[in-house]
């Protein structure tokens, strides 16, 4: 259909004017090349998120493994500056210990327990989270070594 006017040039196709096929396979193909964007910024997203929740659990668990190590050195610490404390741990299977000093959060629940085997005194630090995520680790234990030097103790560092 063409307008009348003056100029009936400018109804004519030019040489350089897209033709109706080819304006609609642009539309397609732009409308792919967007949906690949927007498929590419979604798994941008989700490993964003993969990673926080990673770096959420590390943390946990560092947390976890640092509460233990701490409240198990300030055990070995108690029982080499009194080692009648330690005497006490050969008679029982097992012997909690108690400590101070720490501050932990209200959710962690953190205790030393030593366990005598021949000449040497085994301390286990445990750690737990009462209420935790379920992919997150729940608690964590780290053994500490004493020997009896006489009437003394010393720390031999940590167990496998």
């Amino acid at each position: 259909m063409c307008i009348r006017c003056r100029r009936q040039s400018i109804c004519r196709q030019t040489r350089n004017e897209p033709r109706a096929g080819e304006a609609g396979a642009v539309t397609v193909v732009m409308l792919c090349l967007m949906l690949v964007v927007v498929l590419f910024a979604l798994a941008m997203l989700h490993t964003i998120h993969t990673m926080q929740a990673a770096d959420e659990e590390y943390q946990q668990e560092m947390q976890l493994r640092l509460a233990a190590e701490g409240v198990t050195e300030q055990a070995a610490q108690l029982l080499t500056a009194h080692p009648e404390q330690a005497e006490v741990c050969w008679g029982h299977k097992r012997t909690e210990i108690k400590t101070t000093g720490f501050c932990y959060p209200d959710n962690m629940a953190v205790q030393v327990t030593a366990v005598p085997r021949q000449d040497k005194l085994y301390l286990l630090g445990f750690a737990r989270y009462k209420e935790a995520g379920a992919r997150w680790e729940r608690h964590r234990l780290v053994k500490g070594v004493l020997r009896k030097e006489g009437t003394s103790y010393v720390w031999l560092g940590w167990a496998p």
